[in-house]
């Protein structure tokens, strides 16, 4: 059975890390969406995933077509022609936020893993429906991050504190150097299981495409939906992958 609708991690399936979106990749994700819906689910902000992604891809694209959950699919955005409307949101209230972020500066004290670690920006960020910490702050080079934690052994053990101070809240590992936290039981499972209902489609008609998807990854957790799932390794193989798609009239 062909796939209905095809899900996106972001950063390193689509893009580059927190980098713009090559003009290869934008104009055949534009033919994607010509006749096939798509979505990115990601851990970035949606002004995040509108100026690295959505907002490079040719003007005529059928967006009515997309779907951006940004922050692990704590949020739903979607464009009717004119506008992007909220679909639905798991916003954290200020006593949530300053619970997660109490216990994110409690555990980086007892670790020190950060102590000598040069920063690039702000390291713990409030997404209104997300915390994400990010070990060398938010603008911190693709090449720096890629040597900080490539293992995950670092974050595994943020993780695991973190989980024993604040169970109450999904701590998932992000990209290369990050930890995002959300209300619990939201994370990209949401996206998938949400698309199902509301375009009254069988998970196992879905497609979601992503780097991370071993055990312990980023994009692993849909697995546990039923989805059918095909790893990347690079936003280029992404590329080939969809234009293969459409060459073989597969979506």
């Amino acid at each position: 059975m062909k796939p209905q609708v095809i899900l996106f991690d972001l950063d390193d399936t689509l893009t580059e890390s927190k980098q713009k979106v090559s003009d290869e990749m934008a104009q055949v994700f534009s033919r994607l969406l010509e006749n096939n819906k798509a979505a990115i689910v990601s851990g970035a902000k949606f002004e995040q995933q509108l100026n690295q992604f959505i907002n490079f891809l040719p003007k005529d694209s059928n967006l009515k077509n997309f779907f951006s959950f940004p922050q692990n699919a704590t949020e739903c955005m979607t464009f009717d022609g004119k506008i992007w409307a909220k679909e639905y949101s798991f916003s954290l209230s200020n006593e949530e936020i300053t619970e997660i972020t109490n216990a994110l500066n409690k555990v980086l004290e007892e670790t020190k893993i950060i102590e000598n670690e040069i920063s690039y920006g702000e390291r713990i960020e409030n997404r209104g429906a997300q915390i994400t910490f990010s070990a060398l702050g938010q603008e911190a080079p693709v090449s720096a991050k890629k040597t900080w934690d490539p293992d995950q052994i670092k974050r595994r053990d943020l993780q695991k504190r973190l989980e024993e101070i604040i169970p109450q809240y999904e701590i998932v590992i992000g990209g290369m150097t990050s930890i995002d936290i959300t209300k619990k039981g939201i994370n990209k499972t949401k996206a998938v299981n949400w698309l199902s209902e509301k375009l009254d489609l069988p998970v196992s008609s879905m497609l979601y495409i992503g780097d991370s998807l071993f055990p312990g990854g980023n994009d692993a957790i849909v697995i546990q939906t039923g989805i059918p799932v095909m790893e990347t390794k690079n936003p280029k193989q992404t590329t080939g992958i969809i234009d293969s798609f459409l060459k073989e009239n597969v979506v």
